[in-house]
């Protein structure tokens, strides 16, 4: 079976009984389900034997789950061997209806989720994978790529070989944020969503400043393909 970062069937669902977290069969598949869905979108990386949540508690004196108009369990990652790293996953109703993690019957795309306190770069590090440099695996890319890091607050540095395409070129990219976060509010947020993107203007030179939000390092990809495009572009620098 494919490992997941929180499976329903086994000890995991059972060790966090004893911490106070108890869960409805559908509760239990929808949290499995958005832990999965916001982990790779934000981090790059998906659950294996080495990187999974800890069975474990946060080392804190807050409860592991918390109710409320913004609902939250403490957690933490685990990356093999000794790795630990505490992660909030927060949920809200849209209508304003509490929804608990016992509930049955709860409107699914009611519920907005994220998750507080991710560093994907360190977890690529814990990971070893740093001489992969990072997550941004896009083939066939015809200008260089430097990633020196990578977060939810991010600076992408263009050198282009012809100013006059600077405007095209970031209106370009504007207009894909745009198309994303309209393209994801009617799916129920389900790519995440940028909340700012701008551009500043150099010889040679196109420095944007990214908020990705809950967009993840996806969406980062995508600016990555519509760069390509642009034969004008020699090298980008990633950099948080």
């Amino acid at each position: 079976m494919k490992p997941r970062f929180f499976t329903c069937e086994y000890a995991l669902k059972d060790r966090w009984v004893e911490y106070g977290v108890y869960f409805s069969e559908k509760f239990c598949r929808f949290f499995s389900e958005k832990m999965e869905t916001i982990m790779q979108r934000e981090t790059g990386l998906s659950a294996s034997n080495k990187f999974s949540l800890s069975s474990f508690r946060q080392n804190n004196d807050l409860p592991m789950y918390e109710r409320g108009m913004v609902s939250v369990i403490r957690t933490k990652i685990s990356i093999l061997p000794e790795f630990y790293d505490n992660i909030n996953f927060c949920w809200k109703s849209k209508s304003g209806k509490i929804v608990n993690t016992t509930d049955d019957d709860f409107d699914e795309s009611d519920i907005e989720c994220w998750i507080e306190g991710l560093k994907p770069l360190l977890y690529w590090k814990q990971l070893n994978k740093e001489e992969k440099n990072h997550p941004f695996n896009v083939r066939n890319l015809p200008y260089q790529l430097i990633v020196l890091g990578f977060g939810t607050h991010m600076g992408i540095e263009v050198e282009v070989s012809d100013d006059l395409v600077s405007p095209q070129l970031i209106q370009s990219i504007t207009n894909l944020a745009e198309k994303h976060n309209r393209a994801s509010e009617l799916k129920e947020r389900s790519s995440g969503v940028v909340h700012n993107l701008s551009a500043t203007l150099g010889k040679g030179i196109i420095n944007f400043r990214i908020d990705n939000g809950s967009a993840g390092v996806m969406f980062i990809k995508k600016i990555l393909r519509e760069l390509a495009k642009f034969p004008a572009v020699s090298k980008i620098v990633l950099d948080h």
